[in-house]
């Protein structure tokens, strides 16, 4: 939004440009207990789904990959009944006390590519367990709840097509948990998210033959398409990789975005990795986005003085510069009512109304937000 003076308004752009509506984020810190103040560590982000509801732009509300390794070690003082707790505080923000979601929530997330460090799908189904626990004692009905994904990887395991593997592992931990199993929570509530960087064509086989060839009956959406941008400094650099200026990424993008925006069968639509963030910044990601930083900053923002933490603080407003695959997207989204998405540093975005109305009727249903790096909200 441009609710604070001086801000970048992130999220009126990704409205008003890209037709963004639906923001996927990354980790979601924990929230005080509902009308409460936060403290240590902790963010209100009901004023940032506020502004989303605003601009019609749904969320997904991710429970961190840090939480869900937490859960599976239990080895620092915090993590020993700390996780329970802090995903009972994330639901409690989310339906807002009470037995009805905030109107921009949409989705649970749980962790991201969890595989990839070596989690056990288990894990992920205990954190739903915990999300359930607390929609139960809220009273939240089944009609009221949130769907439910676990982002994964699009490595290939098992001599299978990409994610597949991780998706059937998820899918036998869920139904390994009784407490889901009880709950259908498979059945009526999930839907999968991998994260591709390949090529258009590659995308479009994928969603008209991959993907329902083994799971046809379950929704599913790309959390992360991805175009890497070669460099010299890259930890692995790949000689043969053909994303080697700005405009090759923006043509690679432009491929993606045109095979896999559209909705059909049972896909959904896609989230483009990524919009721009420093801590994303400061590693191997800063090859990838639409947007990418311009200096120093020269703006700066203050904090709402009922804002706490840090009522009337300043904090520095990093400016962007829009890299050719900014119109890439914009090119192919402009007007459209698809679900389609991009990332920072906790955010994504986009799903469409028309779509989301499409998946719910035809299945038996019954992501740390800096505030300098998507700002204005």
């Amino acid at each position: 939004g441009t609710s604070i003076a001086n801000a970048r308004g992130d999220l009126k752009q990704m409205k008003d440009e890209l037709n963004v509506n639906f923001i996927r984020t990354y980790d979601w810190s924990t929230p005080p207990p509902p009308g409460d103040l936060p403290q240590s560590n902790q963010r209100n982000h009901l004023p940032f789904l506020e502004e989303c509801r605003k601009l019609g732009i749904m969320v997904m509300v991710s429970v961190s990959r840090t939480f869900v390794r937490a859960e599976r070690d239990r080895n620092e003082e915090w993590s020993k009944n700390g996780v329970r707790e802090f995903v009972h505080a994330m639901v409690a923000e989310v339906y807002q006390g009470g037995k009805k979601p905030h109107p921009a929530a949409d989705m649970w997330g749980i962790g991201n590519e969890i595989f990839a460090s070596s989690i056990d799908p288990k894990w992920a189904a205990v954190i739903v367990q915990y999300i359930i626990e607390k929609e139960e004692l809220l009273g939240v009905a089944p009609a009221e709840q949130l769907l439910i994904t676990v982002p994964v990887t699009f490595g290939t395991d098992d001599g299978l097509p990409p994610s597949i593997s991780a998706i059937q592992k998820t899918e036998a931990a869920f139904k390994a948990n009784a407490f889901l199993t009880n709950r259908h929570v498979w059945e009526k509530r999930f839907i999968a998210s991998p994260q591709p960087q390949n090529a258009g064509p590659f995308l479009r086989n994928y969603i008209d033959n991959t993907f329902p060839s083994f799971f046809p009956g379950v929704p599913f959406f790309f959390g992360e398409v991805a175009a890497k941008l070669a460099a010299d400094d890259d930890d692995l650099p790949d000689p043969n990789w053909p994303i080697r200026t700005e405009e090759k990424q923006a043509e690679f993008v432009a491929g993606q975005v045109k095979e896999a925006t559209t909705p059909t069968g049972n896909y959904i639509g896609m989230c483009m990795f990524q919009w721009e963030n420093q801590i994303l910044e400061k590693n191997a990601e800063k090859r990838f986005g639409i947007n990418k930083f311009a200096g120093a900053p020269t703006n700066f923002g203050t904090i709402p003085t009922n804002y706490w933490p840090g009522k009337g603080e300043k904090y520095p407003i990093d400016p962007y510069t829009q890299k050719p695959s900014y119109d890439s997207v914009r090119n192919q989204w402009a007007g459209k009512g698809e679900l389609v998405g991009v990332f920072s540093g906790g955010v994504w975005a986009w799903m469409n109304n028309s779509s989301w109305k499409r998946l719910t009727s035809g299945i038996p249903f019954e992501d740390t937000l800096a505030t300098g790096d998507l700002d204005g909200q």
